[in-house]
């Protein structure tokens, strides 16, 4: 008997996500998910894809990245579906695009200009649920799964006031969170920017009380306290702990304690965040605008100077800003700006925020040693992410200069990491970017090449994968991502976007 299915993947090495070593066998899809893995299937297909001589792995999972804040004008998110992303993990460090309040609603857009690159962000919503359901009219590249964030919860109950929250500010951030849980967010995260850098540890813990309730987990972009705060609230709240874009410090011990902690990391020695962030903290009480009054003062910008005396200027460069006089500067580091305009680097930071609304983001080069990324990469409680935001290389959403992760994460280290450097094998790396988070997050049918599964499948050439994105030139697609089927569909086909968006928000259940 003849067995049709939708799509055969022939002789290709599988795999499966699991950590062990790959195989020789067939694969076929049927009805947008995997229904045979085996040697010789016999059968025929819509589509054949001759894998010989490549690698089949399931769709690469981001567990942590801030596409979200680019998704609605960049649906297809092109500068990961590109590198085998087929599932991303958005609404971190905080900064979530839901909930919104009426009263906060300005304020919170005024903030997130500087993450959606003056790009359209309808924010037709209020509710988490209503957020979810525009993100499922809009049909998205890839599959979401998407956090509540601490930042987005504080400021639409009390804005952008550094302070500690009141009982009753508390029980309405703790209904709106349990609103969110019901709708069917799968976590929560906080993280080191306003206003949940003023939260109490105790808020955090009493927040995440209600997230455990509902079996979701904590994530956490390290602020004030450090490690030991995501040790504490995991403990406090008896709920699983990710820490994001960190170096692994204290997580073996912790673990062996019985926390399930574990962390994630890119693979680049270069950290990015919002120009305004080189700031001090207490610059941004009471919002975007109300930080653009403080830094036009004279004094202000010499309590600054006094704060900011140690910062490395020649590091910081200047990634993304939205005024046309501003062109120029961009990929420049501030340090240079300074030197070559002979002016303070205070004031041109300053200046700059000024000039451009308080809208600009920078990439913070050579922050780190070499030693950090191999580190975290040998670390089997580690996974690896981008932390970066979706983006096209062509007009008009080749943005700026924006950190080369948002383009190579995944490739680089399969290309370079693993074949050119063996710093881990294959296997493992696969493991790091698929069944690993997918375990984490919840994500109990993908992450595997299992029958039963859903169809999310990344096929490259382990001989020629490499990242193509560098600072200079970021916009680069990677190379050696020969296929991406997601949901049973053909999304990359030898190495060419088809134009089919089948991605889906992954709903807690």
């Amino acid at each position: 008997m003849n067995v049709s299915f939708d799509i055969i993947v022939r002789d290709g090495f599988i795999f499966d996500g699991s950590g062990n070593p790959g195989f020789k066998a067939d694969l076929c899809v049927k009805d947008g998910k995997i229904v045979k893995i085996g040697r010789a299937v016999l059968g025929s297909a819509d589509r054949v894809i001759d894998a010989e001589g490549l690698v089949v792995a399931p769709g690469f999972i981001d567990i942590h990245q801030h596409s979200d804040h680019t998704l609605f004008s960049i649906p297809k998110c092109e500068s990961f579906i590109h590198q085998g992303v087929t599932t991303v993990g958005v609404g971190n460090c905080g900064l979530s695009i839901a909930p919104l309040s009426e009263k906060y609603r300005k304020e919170i857009i005024r903030y997130y200009e500087s993450f959606t690159f003056n790009l359209d962000v309808p924010y037709n919503w209020y509710s988490f649920d209503e957020y979810l359901c525009r993100l499922e009219e809009l049909n998205p590249g890839v599959n979401v799964w998407p956090q509540i964030g601490h930042c987005a919860l504080r400021a639409t109950v009390m804005g952008y006031e550094g302070r500690a929250a009141t009982s009753r500010e508390l029980e309405e951030m703790k209904g709106l969170l349990k609103s969110a849980m019901e709708a069917g967010t799968p976590a929560f995260s906080t993280g080191w920017y306003a206003p949940a850098y003023w939260a109490e540890t105790s808020e955090l813990i009493e927040l995440a009380k209600i997230v455990s309730k509902f079996g979701g987990i904590f994530t956490i972009h390290l602020r004030r306290a450090g490690f030991q705060e995501a040790v504490e609230v995991g403990r406090g709240a008896d709920i699983p702990v990710e820490v994001a874009h960190y170096n692994g410090e204290g997580v073996p011990e912790a673990r062996a304690e019985g926390l399930d902690i574990t962390y994630d990391a890119y693979p680049y020695n270069a950290s990015s965040s919002l120009l305004g962030h080189i700031l001090p903290f207490w610059v941004y009480e009471g919002g975007v605008d109300v930080m653009l009054e403080k830094i036009s003062d004279g004094k202000v910008r010499d309590r600054i100077r006094r704060e900011l005396k140690d910062f490395e200027w020649n590091k910081a460069f200047i990634a993304y800003l939205p005024s046309r006089g501003s062109e120029k500067y961009v990929g420049r580091s501030v340090g240079e700006i300074a030197e070559s305009e002979r002016a303070d680097p205070v004031d041109v930071l300053c200046d700059l925020l000024l000039e451009n609304d308080g809208t600009g983001l920078f990439v913070y080069r050579d922050r780190r040693n070499e030693a950090y990324v191999l580190k975290t990469l040998r670390d089997p409680n580690q996974f690896i992410m981008s932390d970066g935001w979706g983006f096209a290389p062509y007009e008009p959403y080749n943005i700026g200069k924006p950190h080369p992760r948002c383009y190579g994460a995944f490739p680089r280290v399969l290309g370079w990491y693993v074949r050119e450097c063996e710093i881990i094998p294959l296997q493992e790396a696969i493991r790091k970017m698929t069944s690993g988070p997918a375990l984490k997050m919840g994500i109990k049918d993908r992450g595997l090449l299992r029958e039963g599964f859903w169809a999310d499948i990344t096929i490259f050439n382990p001989e020629t994968i490499i990242d193509r994105a560098t600072f200079d030139d970021p916009h680069r697609y990677p190379m050696g991502i020969e296929y991406v089927i997601l949901n049973g569909q053909l999304v990359i086909d030898e190495g060419e976007h088809t134009g089919v968006r089948a991605g889906k928000v992954l709903r807690r259940t």
